[in-house]
């Protein structure tokens, strides 16, 4: 990897982060994002990490010594072109910073650096209306503290609503769901011009290690490959 990537990375995370280059993950997924740059963010314990190792192996769990476990938690997850110069399929770089740093600020130096044309932000579906409306003025505000000016190379958003076998317990619950947090960022987002062409999506994921298929994830992924085709 190249110096300049390394040492931002040194310098910017405080957690773990997980630098994937494309060639890691299976390759329908490979096929599907073309070559872009994604960025996967979200709170703790949202399923960043889940979702990424769902991205390589196709399952969101890893299998060491014969148990399932999950996998290590991450500040922000970033796919990458070859362009980076990655010199194995993934890296995790950890320094040693005290507690939580300020996930907000991570994700401004990354999509910074990355120039993603897309980003998947992990919610918490178990989330209650206070917590939508926090999470939507996190994602708003994050986007215009980078495209104020407009999105350039950032084609799509999608908010992947995790947990949703706690929380879409029937389909008129998932619509719901889905629904408030739809209305929560388009509220927000409305009064800013330089965010209106910016597609956006929330679909309802669920990452657990128990089950044996995660069709919603997969359904979720595709929608947001079609958002990134200009």
């Amino acid at each position: 990897m190249t110096t300049g990537v390394a040492s931002w990375l040194l310098k910017t995370f405080g957690l773990d982060i997980l630098l994937l280059a494309r060639d890691a993950l299976q390759s329908q997924w490979r096929r599907l994002f073309a070559s872009r740059n994604i960025l996967i963010v979200g709170a703790q314990q949202t399923g960043k990490s889940s979702l990424a190792a769902f991205l390589q192996r196709g399952r969101p769990y890893q299998v060491i010594d014969g148990e399932v476990r999950p996998p290590d938690p991450t500040a922000a997850t970033v796919i990458v072109d070859r362009k980076f110069a990655v010199q194995k399929h993934w890296l995790r770089i950890k320094v040693d910073l005290p507690g939580d740093p300020d996930l907000r600020t991570t994700w401004g130096a990354a999509l910074k650096e990355v120039h993603p044309a897309g980003i998947i932000y992990m919610v918490d579906g178990r989330l209650d209306q206070a917590g939508i409306e926090r999470t939507a003025d996190e994602a708003v505000g994050l986007l215009l503290a980078q495209y104020g000016a407009g999105t350039r190379e950032l084609l799509a958003m999608h908010m992947f609503v995790n947990h949703c076998d706690a929380w879409a317990t029937t389909p008129a619950a998932e619509r719901d769901g889905l629904a408030r947090v739809t209305a929560a960022f388009e509220e927000r987002r409305r009064p800013h011009p330089a965010l209106q062409t910016l597609r956006f999506t929330a679909s309802a994921t669920q990452l657990s290690p128990n089950r044996r298929s995660w069709p919603e994830v997969a359904r979720a992924l595709h929608r947001f490959g079609a958002d990134l085709l200009e």
